[in-house]
């Protein structure tokens, strides 16, 4: 159903900085971040957004880390761009 996603044998409903399109599916907007071990808890990104580009949980931009939360930081043996 549209407006909750299936986790942890619960139907949850869709939280803000996601969108919930149906079919179990949890897909985040721009600027929120969640690892996909927990859907569930979503995060608004602070700093730069552009860090957490949204799509499915545990994406984080290129070179960001999706284990660390809202992607602060760089995967080892990169550097954060200037901009």
């Amino acid at each position: 159903e549209a407006g909750s996603f299936f986790y942890q044998s619960s139907c949850m409903t869709c939280m803000e900085g996601s969108n919930c399109p149906g079919s179990n599916r949890l897909e985040l907007l721009p600027g929120y971040f969640s690892t996909a071990e927990e859907p569930g808890e979503v995060f608004q990104c602070f700093g730069n957004s552009k860090r957490c580009p949204g799509g499915l949980p545990g994406t984080c931009a290129f070179q960001r880390d999706p284990t660390s939360v809202t992607c602060s930081k760089c995967i080892d043996g990169t550097l954060a761009e200037a901009n």
